[in-house]
């Protein structure tokens, strides 16, 4: 009998914690996930964005100022820091994301999103507008839809 009980439970943890990370995507998740993230960038909030990535993500920005093609790579914490101090200084900030398609993968596990983003804002009496193309994987973690890969090709 108790190797019965051992065995249910065993049974029941494993299938408790498998669909923990393994719930799958849908529409409403979807669109509840792009509304808080378009709400956190126009409010310039870092916390409220680093809530919507995985603590692994990958992101990869590839930026064209002038001509002059940058690639940066970063992980969650370089990712917010930047964000911070890119925020820090700007002034007048406008965010709107346009054209989002969404793709179901590994059996709707996961999603890659793909959309174009506008900003525009002031830094120390510039004005600076940019255009990027950004493509994000996001999965459901624990009851949340995160980020889990990044990359974006921006021009300004």
């Amino acid at each position: 009998m108790k190797l019965h009980l051992y065995i249910y439970f065993l049974f029941t943890y494993i299938m408790v914690t498998a669909n923990a990370h393994a719930e799958n995507l849908n529409e409403k998740y979807i669109h509840e996930f792009l509304v808080a993230v378009d709400e956190m960038s126009v409010n310039k909030n870092v916390a409220g964005i680093g809530e919507f990535l995985s603590d692994d993500v990958v992101i990869t920005m590839h930026i064209s100022v002038l001509g002059n093609l940058q690639t940066h790579t970063a992980n969650k914490e370089q990712y917010l820091a930047m964000l911070a101090q890119g925020w820090e200084i700007a002034e007048n900030y406008k965010y709107s994301r346009k054209g989002v398609e969404i793709k179901y993968l590994d059996e709707g596990k996961k999603a890659l999103i793909t959309a174009t983003v506008y900003e525009s804002m002031i830094v120390e009496g510039t004005a600076i507008r940019s255009t990027s193309t950004e493509a994000v994987i996001v999965e459901r973690q624990n009851g949340k839809t995160l980020i889990i890969k990044m990359t974006g090709e921006t021009s300004m």
